[in-house]
């Protein structure tokens, strides 16, 4: 901080299991699941660095250029993380893993073959898990960022305009792919944005 700079890194590793549910009406104890929300990873990043110029820093810190161009801070947010499990259909058997060694896309982004799922006669018992550990929705990196500037109107006041981005780079995170085998769209995700587009905001605060 001697230089007006922080970083904040913190790393999670986790995993969330739940029993909230059966698989069978006719069950006597409920299935052990993955989490619903389970994250396994996550990283998140930020800082603020104070640039150094303007009154009590090392460049430009006297006279009235000093108050002109000083007072300016960035601070940043990134946050990347895994997804969330899909869920898996009822009425159908999963004979296998349907997650795909490669070749995953928005188009296809498990292996849909009739051979893994394979519709459950009547009057029988679903044996396939609620959720897949393996097959997880797209996540994608978040950056968040916001420039600060301070005007010291005298002591114990000051000013303070700010300009804040949200999703700065604009990216869009897709909702879940369809699992029902039966629509000629299983395995497609579809292409609607579950995460708010870039958002710019800005701020003044008068501090006394």
């Amino acid at each position: 901080m001697s230089y007006g700079f922080a970083v904040l890194l913190s790393y999670t590793f986790s995993k969330t299991m739940e029993r909230l549910a059966f698989l069978n009406p006719q069950d006597t104890q409920l299935s052990r699941e993955i989490g619903t929300y389970d994250v396994p990873q996550r990283l998140a990043v930020s800082g603020i660095y104070e640039f150094p110029v303007g009154p009590k820093h090392k460049w430009l810190n006297k006279g009235i250029a000093s108050h002109i161009i000083g007072g300016w801070s960035v601070n940043w947010t990134m946050i990347a993380q895994s997804a969330i499990p899909i869920g898996f259909p009822s009425g159908y058997y999963i004979n296998g893993d349907p997650t795909l060694s490669s070749g995953q896309n928005l188009n296809h982004w498990f292996n849909t073959s009739s051979s893994i799922w394979v519709l459950q006669p009547p009057d029988t018992l679903r044996t396939s898990k609620l959720r897949s550990p393996t097959i997880r929705q797209k996540s994608r990196p978040q950056y968040d960022v916001t420039v600060i500037r301070n005007f010291k109107i005298r002591e114990g006041h000051e000013f303070q305009f700010k300009v804040s981005a949200f999703n700065l780079t604009n990216t869009p995170i897709f909702g879940a792919p369809n699992t029902s085998p039966s629509s000629s769209l299983f395995g497609v995700v579809p292409v609607t944005q579950i995460n708010l587009p870039r958002d710019v905001e800005l701020g003044f605060r008068y501090r006394f």
